[in-house]
């Protein structure tokens, strides 16, 4: 039997010691990824951990022992009478918006060519300021037209109320009186022609003529004393009447050119800031779109948030809200839900809320990234009273 050397009996344990440090440094790196992993969790999602950081499941259990109390106790009545206020629910983010009943459109009440735009995007306005003006000297000499037509359509009645000069009455008079002198010629010149014609000194051909003249003296004499009366008595009524239609009717058509001649300067029926200009000078303005600017009210804004729908049902119309932004990081902004759109966002799996902010500040701007916190449901508060 031959000897057996001990140094081949020997075990050479440095490979394993370098295997056994390899894999505690490799569960050592595990540890530490899970580590920062649970504390960046913990705080960009503090909703998947339960609220202030709680287990979710001891909350559950917490919730089942609170509902078997109340089971035993009976309709669950508390010793202070009073219920809890339920905490904030969760948070979503939003975009802050102009309400849909604005923002107020300014524009043209008439067609025509923008002079002057004076206003640019975020400009704030009053009521009464200047917002643009259209060319206007078409509109100007319309309206001296319709001054002038005016004029000439009261002058006219005038005459037709005054009646006739005193001077034209007897300009009429007189004139009659030479007519009737001029007749009774005639007459005696037909009278002497009808005496010689028995006679034969005259022809009957001349007889006729004398009696056609004093015919013919007869009717003018009959037209004079016709326009004595007239200027004697006046105008008729009826034509007194359409002259003050003549008048009233030009009047009318004053007052449009004075509207029309108004209108080529735009101005702004109501406080607000401008959101978007839609023309420029130099634009045409046509009937079919003439809007210049638009308008909202820096006081009333509203927030546009999409809510999950599993968060849905925490969600009622009145309910109280919190809204951040990050400009002012520290304040608090008070909402309240005023609307709950019925149709929900397959794509997203959403439902739209409106929140309508009661107090706003020249920090916020429509389309402005907010972030809301949605508090207990004023019902489900009052239900708690109702059953405690």
């Amino acid at each position: 039997m031959s000897e057996v050397d001990l140094n081949d009996l020997r075990i050479d344990h440095r490979p394993v010691k370098a295997r056994r440090g390899s894999s505690v440094l490799v569960i050592i790196v595990f540890l530490i990824i899970g580590l920062v992993g649970g504390y960046l969790a913990a705080r960009w999602y503090p909703d998947l951990l339960g609220e202030a950081g709680e287990d979710p499941g001891a909350d559950n259990g917490a919730n089942a022992t609170k509902e078997k109390q109340g089971a035993d106790d009976g309709d669950g009545a508390s010793s202070s009478g009073s219920a809890t206020p339920r905490a904030a629910g969760f948070t979503e983010g939003g975009w802050i918006e102009v309400p849909s009943y604005h923002p107020i459109v300014i524009s043209s009440l008439i067609p025509g060519r923008l002079e002057e735009l004076n206003v640019l995007e975020g400009s704030r306005v009053r009521a009464g300021d200047v917002i643009a003006k259209l060319y206007r000297k078409d509109e100007k000499d319309a309206l001296d037209r319709a001054v002038a037509e005016v004029s000439a359509a009261e002058a006219d009645l005038k005459r037709l109320k005054t009646g006739f000069r005193v001077q034209e009455v007897e300009k009429a008079s007189a004139d009659l009186a030479a007519a009737q002198a001029d007749m009774v010629l005639k007459r005696q010149v037909m009278e002497r022609t009808e005496a010689l014609l028995d006679t034969g000194a005259v022809s009957r051909e001349q007889l006729e003529i004398d009696q056609a003249a004093f015919r013919e003296a007869e009717a003018h004499v009959e037209a004079l004393r016709q326009e004595q009366l007239l200027k004697k008595e006046g105008y008729r009524v009826e034509e007194v009447e359409a002259a003050e239609a003549e008048v009233a009717r030009r009047r009318a058509l004053l007052e449009l050119a004075r509207n029309r001649y108004d209108y080529t300067v735009v101005k702004s029926p109501v406080d607000g800031v401008v959101l978007e200009r839609f023309v420029t000078p130099g634009t045409y303005i046509p009937v079919q779109n003439p809007r210049i600017v638009s308008l909202y009210d820096p006081c009333d804004l509203q927030v546009r948030v999409d809510v999950r729908l599993e968060d849905i049902a925490s969600v009622s119309i009145g309910q109280e809200v919190d809204v951040f932004t990050d400009v002012e990081p520290g304040r608090i902004y008070k909402g309240k839900v005023i609307r709950i759109d019925p149709l929900a966002d397959f794509k997203k799996n959403t439902i739209q809320v409106k929140v309508q902010l009661l107090a706003t500040s020249d920090s916020l701007h429509p389309e402005m990234i907010a972030r809301i916190r949605f508090m207990g449901k004023p019902d489900d508060e009052e239900h708690d009273d109702t059953d405690q």
